[in-house]
């Protein structure tokens, strides 16, 4: 008996240094030297990957304004940064303004009679833009000498295709409707001598007219686009006349009217002429210039009645 209890006394203590050669553990959950080294590469030492930086979004650029009229008959396209204002005491006029507010153009709608010009002035600088929403029109640009020295300017406006008005009388007649459209502008020169020689206003003007500031107006201007659906007639439009503010009479009939007592009518004063119905008075040149029209004709028995203005075209 005593010797088998030193055996197994001696067995007892080979057991932990065997476990120790063996790289186990002795007491239970405690890591030996051979576990403690291997355990070098634990999530939480792990170096993290470095973010992507956010991308820089595209500057937003504001979308276009459409401006349409009132009674819906027109309309065009504006930089969201520009405004289009009534003018004041002006019914049917509409100022154009840039970021500024610097005049760009004015739009004048339903205008009656075009602006008395007897001499054609300015010199034209070839420029034109075709217009984008009314066909056979273009965006054109002259040199304006002005009325006194010093006031040289670029006159620019949308016109019709072929026309020989000065583009102080440029404007769009809307067919259907018996009246005109103008959309223009002015803006002052810079001369190199004052007055300046044709050729050098000219250059001056088609500086101006080529110029990235005048691409943004013409491109507005360019865009004026009518509705035919939604004309309102006001008068109608002969081969001479243009007939307004026909009172108490078909434009047919102010047309025939006109037509008889120009032929058949006996003068009456010294700017009237007469029929058994109807008597038309003619417009002075003086008159002409202050807005009058060419001719007016009222019926003798009904004159407050009917009546009807004509303007030579």
């Amino acid at each position: 008996m005593r010797n088998r209890s030193v055996f197994g006394a001696t067995f007892l203590l080979l057991i932990p240094l065997f476990l120790a050669a063996c790289g186990t553990t002795t007491p239970a959950g405690t890591p030996s030297a051979t576990s403690v080294n291997t355990v070098v590469d634990s999530p939480a030492s792990s170096p993290r990957p470095t973010p992507s930086p956010a991308p820089t979004p595209a500057p937003i650029v504001p979308a276009e304004q459409i401006f349409t009229t009132p009674d819906g008959s027109l309309s065009f396209t504006y930089p969201a940064t520009w405004r289009v204002t009534p003018v004041p005491d002006q019914p049917n006029s509409y100022v154009v303004a840039d970021a500024s507010g610097g005049e760009r153009a004015r739009l004048s709608d339903r205008v009656e009679a075009l602006p008395f010009i007897g001499i054609p002035y300015g010199t034209d600088t070839g420029f034109r833009v075709a217009g984008r929403g009314i066909t056979g029109t273009s965006v054109v640009v002259q040199g304006a000498f002005g009325q006194a020295v010093g006031s040289q300017a670029a006159a620019y406006a949308l016109a019709t295709d072929g026309s020989t008005e000065p583009i102080g009388r440029a404007a769009i007649e809307v067919p259907g409707g018996g009246y005109y459209v103008m959309f223009n502008g002015m803006t002052p020169l810079k001369t190199p001598t004052v007055p300046p020689s044709e050729a050098e206003l000219q250059a001056s003007a088609t500086t101006f007219a080529n110029s990235p500031e005048f691409g943004e107006t013409a491109k507005v201007m360019a865009s004026l686009t009518l509705h035919p659906d939604k004309v309102q007639v006001a008068g109608c439009l002969g081969a001479r006349y243009k007939y307004l503010k026909l009172n108490g009479i078909s434009c047919d009939d102010a047309k025939a009217t006109l037509d008889r007592v120009e032929k058949t009518g006996k003068g009456a004063g010294a700017r009237s002429t007469e029929t058994t119905d109807y008597i038309c008075f003619h417009a002075s040149y003086g008159e002409k210039q202050s807005g009058q029209a060419d001719v007016v004709c009222r019926n003798k028995a009904t004159p407050e009645a009917t009546s009807f203005e004509a303007w030579l075209k």
